[in-house]
């Protein structure tokens, strides 16, 4: 039977895909719920000179935030954005009829209604959500031993998903050499995989094909990414912190 060690729980960002910080000219902002009246609000403003779109309907907590896009008939001049009734501090200009600004990863999990204002044109108004998502680790660094028998010296890596605010019983868990997770299990960085089980857990154990491909690549430090996907399609995953694996002679 496996045994899951005490969770040392990660922010799921990776540097490359975090998204740049997002202040407020007041207070923070605060997920809110969006009912039909504030939908149908929405919908009205966007038959306005003024559409909002997004690259995604929503994002993951810890993770590359959603990217906003406003398309104006008026080409230039200044827009202001608002996320949960808070103006963002930076100022925004509209560039050929287009600006756009992205959501930060710190983000709290919930849902947000997103308004553009255009002074001439009008408004718009869009829904993004905030995913409650993570994926735990019991440690952000491994030592495994080159020469040393596997069955005695390898490590326990173990860890749990939390995706979309339940732990799936179903999934897959990629692991990633320095992260580069292009291509998902076709990726030349991709090293092997464990399927999540109950409550979301997965381990990577001793003697298991991640440490034996570690191994390989020489003595030193080698940073390993863990990938959560429901399934094969990649259509949507959450990545944890990165893991420094030091392999010793």
């Amino acid at each position: 039977m496996r045994t899951f060690a005490t969770l040392v729980t990660t922010a799921v960002a990776a540097a490359a895909l975090t998204a740049p910080a997002l202040t407020f000219a007041g207070a923070a902002a605060v997920a809110a719920p969006v009912g039909q009246a504030e939908a149908s609000a929405a919908r009205t403003m966007q038959l306005s000179g003024l559409k909002l779109s997004k690259n995604k309907p929503g994002s993951h907590f810890g993770q590359a935030g959603v990217i906003v896009t406003a398309k104006s008939v008026k080409k230039k001049g200044k827009i202001t954005f608002v996320v949960a009734g808070q103006p963002i501090k930076e100022t925004k200009k509209l560039k050929r009829g287009k600006a756009k600004f992205q959501l930060p990863s710190t983000l709290a999990p919930g849902s947000y209604k997103v308004k553009a204002k255009v002074k001439g044109v009008g408004k718009a108004a869009t829904k993004v959500v905030v995913y409650n998502s993570s994926l735990s680790l019991s440690a952000n660094a491994v030592t495994i031993s080159q020469s040393a028998n596997c069955s005695t010296s390898d490590p326990v890596l173990t860890g749990q998903v939390l995706f979309k605010g339940s732990h799936p019983s179903e999934g897959y868990v990629d692991a990633y050499l320095n992260g580069d997770i292009k291509g998902g299990s076709q990726s030349p960085s991709f090293l092997t995989f464990d399927t999540v089980e109950g409550a979301g857990l997965f381990d990577f154990g001793v003697c298991d094909t991640l440490w034996s491909e570690v191994k390989e690549l020489g003595v030193g430090v080698h940073n390993v990414q863990l990938l959560y996907t429901p399934d094969a399609s990649y259509e949507d995953y959450i990545y944890s912190d990165f893991v420094a694996i030091t392999v010793v002679a």
